[in-house]
């Protein structure tokens, strides 16, 4: 199908994606059960009736709320699933790798000369870090805290520590001189650190050197970061996983 929104709904959000002309050109991030905010954003876009929705999920409570809503209105639902995304893996539990991360891989692969490998990163509420062999076979990743999570278990589980708001890496930060800054550089080490760690050690999979795609709500924390690894290019794409869905559905008929 060809469709006219799709959507990635995450663990804390729904992200809308309007297409137009073979892309992905517009992003809307939404509360994962407010049909009120639906019904203000299909205005706000001037959608119609009737549309054709691409829906992926790795949260199923709200992809069946969102589901009914949206055929409430006459509209198609398309559900992509693990068997709509045309990427290889080599992992002992395909259908239980976030489909996320298989569509980011799916995204990245279509802008790439083929035989070039990929380490993707998503920042959300967890963090991922894969890599695609030069062969177009995800090979699987790695999985930790996002920037989000950390702040809020550093929050709620300690009696003192305030909430704090993610910052972009700041590599010319050494110390926090007060809390608040010692967490946000606290959490943006970890953060960094991890990925590039990850990075280095995927790269040193392949004698080519990889391209590396950072997407996700927390993509531009590592803008600017200077990652270790020699990397044939980095792209930072927030939309790259709603492009995976675009991509994924169109093979669906």
């Amino acid at each position: 199908m060809t469709p006219d929104v799709v959507v990635d709904i995450g663990n804390t959000r729904l992200k809308w994606g309007r297409c137009a002309g073979g892309q992905v050109t517009e992003m809307m991030s939404l509360a994962g059960d407010r049909p009120d905010e639906w019904h203000a954003q299909i205005a706000k876009w001037e959608l119609g009736a009737s549309l054709n929705w691409a829906v992926a999920s790795v949260q199923p409570e709200w992809q069946q709320q969102f589901t009914r809503w949206a055929e409430s209105r006459g509209d198609r639902v398309a559900a992509i699933a693990h068997a709509h995304v045309p990427v290889p893996t080599d992992v002992t539990e395909r259908e239980r790798v976030g489909i996320d991360r298989l569509l980011n891989a799916l995204a990245a692969l279509v802008r790439v000369p083929a035989g070039w490998p990929l380490i993707v990163i998503g920042v959300g509420t967890a963090m991922t870090v894969d890599y695609v062999d030069p062969a177009g076979v995800f090979r699987g990743g790695a999985i930790l805290p996002g920037p989000w999570m950390m702040a809020h278990a550093l929050h709620e589980f300690t009696a003192k520590l305030p909430l704090v708001e993610p910052q972009p890496f700041d590599p010319d930060r050494s110390v926090g001189r007060n809390t608040r800054e010692a967490i946000e550089l606290g959490i943006q080490s970890a953060v960094f650190g991890a990925a590039d760690t990850l990075v280095w050690n995927m790269s040193q999979l392949s004698d080519l050197k990889p391209v590396l795609f950072v997407t996700g709500g927390g993509a531009d924390l590592l803008r600017g970061a200077g990652f270790t690894a020699d990397l044939e290019g980095a792209v930072y794409d927030p939309l790259l996983t709603l492009d995976g869905v675009r991509l994924a559905a169109e093979s669906v008929t």
